[in-house]
């Protein structure tokens, strides 16, 4: 699955250092972890296609990955994962709920303008999302009358094993005069307050992932009497670093329930899978079992190392060959942080904007001989010792793998980039 969308990839280095500590090695990480679009479509009440086109997802903003670092660290206060709700006021949360009833506009699939009249945020760009964004620039309401839309349900659909998590809601002009949407947002609702996800304004962003750059703006024009549907449907596929878990725990910390996802028995002591299942799985109610914090010398939890050098599928959510010979060190607190990229390409100069969720650990090879390692992942804690919940597992790119002689290490630092948007300079 191409990523010619602003899904989340994993940035990241492998350091590996002689036993003086002297840096042997250096191997980047850069994996795309999955794929996201948005489908539009726009009929008549009678159910006559009018139009219907797919638009490249643009960009989380930054209450999604502080959300995610809330759970992964299990914090509850701090600058780093304070959230801003859609009326400018600020909280935390670890888990929203995106789906919703009809004839509410407050959180679920949101739609807006885009534009300049009397009520619009000005500190939102109409040409740029920003992680800072925090509501849509200028909201359309629920309603009948002018610039309104009647919101239909919004509706989430998962399965486990898919590898897709869909939410769908249909906007309906009940007015007489035509409707432009011209931004398009996911917000979630939790204690009281609605936060904002998801902002796109672009329908064409090629840009990072080709190099032809193009942008256009999003404009879905409503007419008296029809039906808009959007869809954000998320992806992942058997080339990708996700694994299926990652949607698990999406659906679960988007809809505010249990959701079913791949559990699997990584013994303390190392020594790769012994069972696996699929299994309903709480992160609402139970925040803890998000945690990716690995726990010194804990070998099945948080960052994770392994030795198999066979292709890997998403739905192989497991380690299939979990290192137990190396010494795991203590994984470094997990943040978040933002930055920028130029990139020059065949259009010009870009500036790409990225926020980050991150952490690092050492793995130290005391055996006494020589390993390959192959392969790294990320698996958070889960309900028990026998049920955690792998996220992420990618190879290395390294043909031949990492070698540590005795007593030699590998630092693994990796970061989730979630891209807000790119523009030309």
């Amino acid at each position: 699955m191409a990523n010619k969308s602003h899904f989340p990839s994993l940035k990241g280095q492998l350091i590996v250092r002689e036993a003086s500590g002297k840096i042997k090695q250096i191997h980047n990480i850069k994996e795309n972890l999955g794929e996201a679009k948005i489908i539009a479509t726009i009929r008549e009440q009678d159910g006559t296609l009018v139009s219907k086109q797919d638009i490249a997802f643009g960009s989380f903003v930054d209450n999604f990955p502080k959300m995610l670092l809330a759970n992964f660290e299990e914090l509850g206060s701090g600058a780093a994962v304070l959230m801003k709700a859609t009326d400018a006021s600020t909280a935390y949360a670890k888990s929203v709920v995106v789906t919703n009833a009809a004839n509410d506009s407050t959180h679920g699939i949101i739609v807006g303008k885009n534009d300049n009249t009397t009520g619009y945020i000005s500190s939102s760009s109409a040409s740029l999302v920003s992680g800072a964004n925090y509501a849509l620039r200028f909201q359309i309401a629920e309603g009948t009358g002018t610039d309104q839309l009647t919101h239909g349900a919004c509706t989430m659909d998962y399965t486990f094993g898919t590898g897709t998590l869909d939410f769908t809601r249909t906007f309906t002009n009940d007015g007489t005069a035509s409707i432009t949407v011209k931004e398009i947002g996911i917000a979630g609702a939790i204690g009281g307050k609605n936060y904002l996800l998801v902002r796109d304004i672009h329908e064409s962003v090629s840009f990072p992932y080709e190099s032809a750059g193009t942008s256009a703006n999003i404009s879905l024009s409503v007419g008296a009497a029809q039906v808009l549907t959007i869809t954000y449907s998320f992806g992942i596929s058997d080339t990708d670093g996700m694994v299926d878990g990652w949607l698990g725990v999406m659906a679960s910390l988007m809809s505010g329930a249990a959701a079913n996802t791949g559990t699997i028995d990584l013994p303390a002591l190392g020594g790769g899978a012994t069972s696996s299942a699929i299994a309903s799985v709480d992160f609402v109610a139970n925040p803890t079992y998000t945690d990716w914090k690995g726990a010194s010398t804990a070998k099945n939890q948080g960052f994770v190392i392994g030795t198999d050098e066979s292709y890997t599928n998403r739905a192989e959510w497991y380690m299939a060959d979990l290192d137990n010979t190396v010494d795991y060190e203590l994984q470094t607190t997990g943040e978040i942080t933002t930055g920028s990229l130029d990139v020059s390409n065949t259009v010009g100069d870009w500036k790409i904007y990225e926020t980050y969720i991150g952490a690092s650990r050492i793995f130290r090879n005391s055996s006494g001989s020589l390993i390959t390692l192959y392969e790294g992942g990320i698996v958070l804690e889960g309900s028990a010792t026998t049920a955690r919940v792998p996220i992420i597992r990618f190879k290395f790119a390294s043909q031949n793998g990492v070698v540590l002689n005795d007593a030699e290490s590998v630092q693994m630092i990796l970061k989730i980039a979630f891209v807000q948007d790119a523009e030309s300079r």
